[in-house]
């Protein structure tokens, strides 16, 4: 038992290490901020300096659609830090809380142990975008961080009033962040209702919650609306106008599948579901996870369309959310394989995970 646990304790400081030195790699070879983060940075300046959020002073257009990533930044900018360099601290930083969620949150609340704990950790590491998208000086890393903070929060939170008030400000943060966020706290609450009408469950524990979040974003609402003179974002009405509906949802599922053939392993993964029966947490624990996934894909079919560059960028915040799928997956089918099955299933169900595990290495270093 302690050579298992020695072992197990070396691999975790490996991947860590690797993590580490994978980190230090990437932001050494993309030394700069993204083009669109300088549109940022213009917006954060100008309400540093006193202009307000505006491009050019005295034009009241709103030309960035990530308030929290901007207000930082000016934050920053007041305080005489270098914006380029300020933003690409914070997405080191959120991808790495990121991955230590993406550990902590199978063990706190799906019960995986021994081995199954890297997994995860292993894969993320391994799905290069995401360290990649941390040195462009958006928002994503950070916004990634918040969904999966967020996971976290209503399966800690549960039912009871006060944690799930308290969650809903992280809800809040990441509609601010970027505005489909709304779409996450929307889809979780739609399926609360649903469960409370025929579960005969009480919607009271969760109402201060959705008050909270609701008075939040509509104190924001009323602001943008007296500021910009608009309801909506502006990148919706260029998106919209651009794209009708049809052809949105067409290069949608055209850039889905680009992703998923561009990272078929997480499809095999998936696909195990099949055969791994009963999940080893209870169904209702996993929800969120689903749920919040499958408002992301609506978001990017319904909405986003084709917009892929760099490595999808709006399809990644998921990806950490599939990997603890994925994870919970192959761990309860794994455990199945091992109490009922022969030494040949073993030996096949492990090859096919092996070869998975390879095909993410392959793909990490052709990237």
């Amino acid at each position: 038992m302690n050579n298992n646990r020695a072992l197990l304790c070396l691999f975790a400081l490996i991947i860590i290490i690797g993590y580490v030195i994978e980190l230090y790699a990437v932001f050494k070879i993309n030394n700069y901020p993204c083009e669109d983060a300088f549109i940022t940075f213009r917006f954060s300046r100008n309400l540093a300096e006193g202009a307000g959020p505006v491009f050019n002073p005295g034009e009241h257009v709103e030309g960035y659609s990530n308030l929290i990533w901007m207000v930082a930044m000016a934050g920053a900018h007041k305080l005489g830090l270098d914006m380029a360099s300020f933003s690409r601290f914070i997405g080191g930083l959120c991808n790495t809380l990121t991955l230590l969620l993406i550990w902590y949150i199978p063990c706190r609340y799906f019960a995986i142990q021994g081995y199954g704990t890297l997994f995860a950790p292993l894969l993320y590491a391994l799905f290069l975008p995401f360290h990649y998208l941390a040195t462009n000086g958006l928002e994503t890393s950070a916004y990634t961080f918040l969904l999966l903070l967020c996971t976290h929060n209503v399966l800690w939170a549960q039912n009871r009033p006060l944690p799930f008030s308290l969650s809903s400000f992280g809800f809040l943060l990441l509609a601010l962040t970027r505005p489909e966020g709304n779409l996450f706290f929307a889809f979780y609450i739609a399926y609360i209702v649903l469960r409370c009408l025929f579960n005969r469950e009480s919607l009271k524990p969760y109402l201060p919650g959705i008050f909270i979040f609701i008075a939040g974003y509509s104190l924001f609402f009323l602001w943008r609306l007296s500021y910009y003179h608009l309801p909506l974002p502006n990148t919706y009405y260029a998106k919209t106008a651009s794209f009708p509906l049809i052809a949105r949802v067409g290069l949608g599922v055209f850039t889905l599948k680009g992703f998923l053939t561009h990272y078929p392993y997480l499809v095999i993964f998936l696909l195990m579901f099949w055969k791994a029966g009963k999940l080893a947490a209870e169904k209702r624990t996993v929800v969120p996870v689903i749920l919040f996934i499958a408002g992301g894909l609506y978001f990017n079919i319904f909405f986003v369309g084709f917009e892929w560059v760099p490595f999808f960028r709006h399809i990644t915040p998921l990806i950490p959310l599939a990997i603890i799928l994925c994870q919970l997956i192959v761990c309860s089918l794994w455990n199945s394989v091992v109490c009922s099955q022969s030494k040949r299933q073993r030996l096949i169900w492990g090859s096919i995970i092996v070869f998975c595990f390879v095909m993410a290495g392959e793909q990490f270093f052709s990237t």
